[in-house]
């Protein structure tokens, strides 16, 4: 099988970015204080401004380079679902199916 480069970089590309995505959140969340509803609340709604007004922080911390990773390899496990998943066949070839003999038999069987 196969593999196209292309795609793998694109996905990879992708990946990078929602890794991007989950470490800023991750850091976003970690900045806010209060309880954790108050904290999901801030972030849901306050969250995309304010990692749109400065979209460049590269300062990780234990805990948004997991969640970097875990965007990382969330798109390398789509990426490979994609590629492996294709079933490729050839119209009217038949691969490893009953012999022809059998297949006779039951047709003449029927016709009778």
């Amino acid at each position: 099988m196969m593999y196209s480069g292309k795609k793998f970089l694109l996905f990879s590309l992708l990946g990078i970015l929602l890794g991007y995505l989950f470490h800023r959140l991750t850091l976003l969340y970690d900045s806010y204080t209060g309880n954790t509803l108050d904290k999901w609340t801030r972030l849901l709604m306050e969250g995309q401004e304010e990692v749109l007004q400065s979209p460049w922080n590269i300062s990780f911390t234990g805990k948004s380079s997991a969640f970097f990773l875990l965007g990382f390899v969330m798109m390398l496990l789509v990426y490979l679902y994609l590629e492996t998943g294709k079933k490729q066949y050839r119209e009217g070839v038949r691969i490893r199916g009953a012999p022809v003999l059998e297949l006779l038999k039951e047709k003449n069987l029927l016709l009778r």
